[in-house]
């Protein structure tokens, strides 16, 4: 029997890894485009001449935006992040990803969904969105910032102690804190008020995805960002930054740190959330029966 050779099994992994990486174009814009690129103090914003409205009006509020961001996670601004509007995708998206790089991407259209469709500068909004994602994961400790100096972004703890209810969670309640954003739309408050009428309240891993509730893709938005606003608003935004400075430390699990910050574990703090979901009140029915003399037979 042929002897199986670990290094020819890492060199084929790694020709295949750097091939998918390399060349694969499934995401990327029709070549052969002019790009133009707009520097601020923090960013490089590009895109190409139609979305020029788009990157003008970035350009002029994203540092504003940044340094508003940090002040509030009690963080510094030491980021500088590329921004690359995308015009050939016909729905209103945006993301911020750490791999390879840092980078922002934001899809120049309008809402198609009730989601981002609540609020009055909806691409400013998308864009404070996604820079909350971007700063809030680069707060890490010192040794942590070495490590990812010297093998890339995506080497932050940040990866395991923030599930996506944390994550969005504080962008989403950053993104309504101003009387605009989800938290403030009929369709989240619905959400959250339906599931207490039904019973159905998920705990704080359900609210990150780890379920099969209708509507799951919205729990993590709307459950976390109304968890994040409630500890915010009950403990003050500076220990809500010593959260995030936890989260990018030493701590393996996402409970820890959250123990070592609020002194309380995040399954009863979470519990404690829940209660504060409000109950619609109950319309009393004031019934009347209809009878023949009525002329009910007309309907």
């Amino acid at each position: 029997m042929k002897k199986f050779s670990y290094k020819k099994f890492f060199l084929i992994f790694t020709f295949l890894f750097l091939t998918f990486n390399l060349f694969s174009t499934d995401n990327a814009e029709p070549e052969n485009k002019s790009y133009f690129q707009i520097d601020t103090k923090y960013f490089q914003i590009i895109y190409q001449q139609k979305s020029l409205e788009t990157a003008t009006i970035i350009a002029e509020n994203a540092d504003r935006i940044y340094e508003e961001i940090a002040e509030k996670l009690g963080t510094e601004t030491n980021l500088s992040l590329p921004v690359l509007i995308r015009s050939d995708i016909q729905a209103l998206n945006a993301y911020f990803t750490s791999y390879p790089y840092n980078r922002i991407v934001i899809y120049d259209t309008v809402p198609d969904s009730q989601n981002l469709a609540v609020f009055s500068e909806t691409i400013l909004s998308v864009f404070y969105h996604e820079l909350t994602h971007a700063v809030s994961l680069n707060m890490k400790s010192k040794p942590w910032e070495i490590v990812s100096f010297l093998f890339g972004d995506f080497f932050s703890p940040t990866v395991l102690t923030s599930p996506t209810m944390f994550s969005e969670g504080a962008t989403v309640s950053f993104e309504s804190a101003f009387g605009e954003g989800r938290l403030n739309s009929g369709y989240a408050k619905n959400i959250l008020v339906q599931a207490k009428l039904e019973n159905n309240l998920p705990d704080w891993k359900e609210a990150s995805g780890a379920n099969d509730k209708y509507r799951v893709g919205d729990y993590p938005y709307i459950f976390g960002g109304a968890f994040h606003q409630f500890l915010q608003e009950k403990y003050g935004l500076e220990k809500y930054s010593e959260l995030w400075k936890e989260l990018g430390s030493t701590h393996l699990f996402t409970e820890s740190a959250f123990k070592k910050v609020y002194g309380t574990k995040l399954k009863d703090e979470w519990k404690l959330f829940l209660e504060t979901i409000p109950l619609l009140p109950v319309v009393e029915s004031n019934q009347t029966e209809l009878t023949k003399k009525d002329n009910i037979t007309c309907f």
